[in-house]
């Protein structure tokens, strides 16, 4: 029995107001980005608005700082997610697990996570003040250092030190997503392999590791497009210096816009920096589905 014409049009119309929210939020902007990055388009001159092709990616490319903001992204995203996962992975270990308390320490996890990225920033900008910051000041009393260093003013540890801060604002994603993962671990698996003579070090490379991967691999991707087009900390940090020390991508895009008001240019710039991490996404999506043809009989 064949339905009608109007009933066929249900489903449609029951998702048109998706599709246009997603047409007025992602498709129009994208849009919008790629029609700016081929024309100059300036805030001081707003009507002299001409068409130059791709002159401000052979711009970019032709651009020394926009290779170190290439460099420092890489080095920005790649620390900062891996050295994440890591203390996110033996939180949510430690968390699996049943002791006095764990209630608590479980919500004081959170504090991080929830304390806005620009007060994440101030509060660390303090701590590695090169004059009265307390990282001096431990460093000073064990007998590391012997005169104040300042931190955000070198460039060679500007960087790191930026990089610290968003790893302690970001480590507690990872510990709870992953703790999520571990419960949903059957226990009889565990108890299976206690009874075949497995140690926890064994149990953890053959059940734990395997089940969790998944998870570890979305929230790596996930992880690692927000850190890239993450510019609070940066930014208030250390401005993206000194010089061009620690300025990344989408920090450079961000001045471009902000202070030299070349929004053709900086959507270049944007573009750019979405094409790499569509790539790191299409790349993730590709080993999904040759896993799940592996897992085929």
């Amino acid at each position: 029995m064949q339905s009608s014409p109007r009933a066929r049009a249900v489903p449609y119309l029951l998702l048109a107001p998706a599709f246009t929210a997603i047409l007025l939020i992602v498709a129009y902007p994208f849009g919008n980005a790629v029609w700016l990055s081929l024309h100059q388009a300036q805030l001081l001159r707003p009507h002299r608005t001409a068409f130059v092709g791709l002159a401000h990616f052979q711009r970019a490319f032709a651009d020394p700082v926009f290779w170190e903001a290439v460099w420092n992204t890489g080095i920005w995203a790649a620390g900062t997610v891996a050295t994440q996962l890591f203390i996110g992975l033996l939180i949510a270990l430690v968390l699996n697990e049943s002791f006095p308390g764990r209630g608590l320490v479980r919500a004081t996890i959170l504090l991080p996570w929830v304390t806005p990225s620009v007060v994440c920033a101030v509060i660390f900008m303090w701590m590695f003040n090169g004059s009265f910051g307390v990282i001096n000041h431990l460093l000073r009393g064990a007998g590391i250092i012997d005169k104040p260093f300042p931190w955000l003013a070198n460039s060679t540890t500007a960087l790191p030190s930026a990089m610290t801060a968003l790893i302690w604002h970001g480590f507690p994603f990872f510990a709870l997503m992953i703790l999520a993962a571990l419960q949903a671990i059957p226990v009889e698996l565990y108890e299976a392999a206690r009874v075949d003579g497995a140690g926890p070090w064994r149990a953890f490379c053959h059940i734990t590791l395997p089940l969790i991967m998944p998870t570890l691999l979305i929230l790596t991707l996930l992880r690692t497009i927000w850190v890239s087009n993450h510019v609070d900390i940066p930014f208030v940090m250390t401005g993206g210096g000194p010089g061009y020390s620690s300025t990344t991508l989408a920090l450079r895009t961000i001045t471009i816009a902000r202070v030299e008001l070349d929004f053709g240019y900086a959507s270049a710039l944007s573009l750019l920096l979405a094409t790499v991490l569509l790539g790191c996404a299409a790349l993730y999506f590709t080993y999904l589905r040759y896993r799940e043809q592996g897992d085929r009989p």
